[in-house]
């Protein structure tokens, strides 16, 4: 419930997933404070495990149990 499995700044944003649902949590830093501010959630073809960025925006996660690997383009 307050752990997270992978995560990365994507330009001002910090992108982090949970373990087992296909979705990206977006948070940023706060104006004052010390609580990262939670922006949106969005869903994503695959689960928390694994994740990375390409370097062009994208994601690339994995299904483990179809032993793919999957590349996916996160629109801001």
């Amino acid at each position: 419930r307050y752990s997270i499995s992978g995560g990365f700044w994507s330009k001002d944003k910090l992108l982090a997933t949970g373990h087992d649902d296909p979705i990206v949590f977006v948070l940023q830093l706060p104006k004052t404070g010390t609580v990262l501010e939670h922006v949106e959630t969005r869903p994503v073809p695959f689960t928390g495990q694994g994740i990375a960025v390409d370097g062009a925006d994208g994601l690339i996660g994995i299904n483990r149990p179809r032993k793919e690997i999957i590349i996916a383009r996160l629109r801001q």
